[in-house]
């Protein structure tokens, strides 16, 4: 109706018509999908860059009193967590970035299992911050470092 109105006052004034540009709902659709996908990766890799690796029990190794021992080093993002070792143990963004999480442990950041045939320990600047924050506290209290510990 409103359109219909500006197009006759502008042919009365002598001006060339309106021409309405449509974007179809298509190019819409793929545009919106493009960038979704493009902010759900970009998140992602931000929380990916600043993760690390924490220590989970595996389950396979039970300390007298039912209790399993930490005996594995797990990658996680730095924010959510998502534990496929514990019956799929996640939060809100574990669930939400699951795929990308799985993919990178997989291709970039295997797990590690200690045992007495672990070869290679990550780095302190591999922890997860939480765990070595938590890893400051027990070095105080043994009175070793972890470069100490994963010295070969």
């Amino acid at each position: 109706m409103l359109l219909e109105t500006i197009r006759v006052i502008q042919q009365d004034a002598g001006y060339p018509p309106i021409r309405i540009m449509r974007i179809p709902l298509k190019k819409i659709f793929w545009r919106t999908s493009v960038s979704l996908v493009a902010v759900y990766l970009l998140a992602f890799a931000v929380l990916a860059h600043f993760g690390g690796y924490v220590m989970v029990p595996s389950g396979a190794n039970i300390a007298p009193g039912g209790y399993a021992i930490n005996d594995m080093l797990l990658w996680q993002p730095r924010f959510g967590t998502y534990l496929r070792c514990h019956f799929y143990d996640a939060d809100f963004l574990g669930r939400l970035f699951a795929p990308p999480i799985i993919l990178h442990q997989r291709f970039f950041r295997p797990t590690i299992l200690l045992n007495r045939t672990t070869r290679r320990l990550p780095s302190r600047a591999e922890l997860h911050p939480q765990f070595r924050q938590q890893l400051d506290e027990v070095e105080a209290m043994i009175h070793m470092k972890w470069e100490d510990i994963i010295r070969p």
